[in-house]
């Protein structure tokens, strides 16, 4: 399977992971705070281009992790033709 790491990816969060992307969000600087919706805010699926979701999850991505961040461990790739 071939991707661009510009595609989309799409999971759900679960505890862990929102509490990841809040802290990742308040580490931004104040203008880009604004321009980025809050989506830890929900349990429905939220999308990422690949490379900002191995940005923002990949240090808790792990063997051994104690906690995951997407519900299942799924990560739900757009269909590219």
């Amino acid at each position: 399977m071939k991707f661009n790491i510009n595609d989309k990816a799409t999971v759900r969060l679960t505890e862990a992971g929102k509490r990841i992307l809040r802290d990742h969000h308040a580490g931004l600087p104040a203008d880009l705070r604004e321009y980025f919706r809050p989506r830890w805010e929900t349990d429905e699926p939220v999308e990422f281009p690949i490379w900002d979701l191995m940005h923002v999850f990949g240090p808790a991505l792990y063997m051994g992790a104690p906690e995951m961040p997407f519900v299942r461990n799924e990560v739900e790739m757009e269909n590219r033709k």
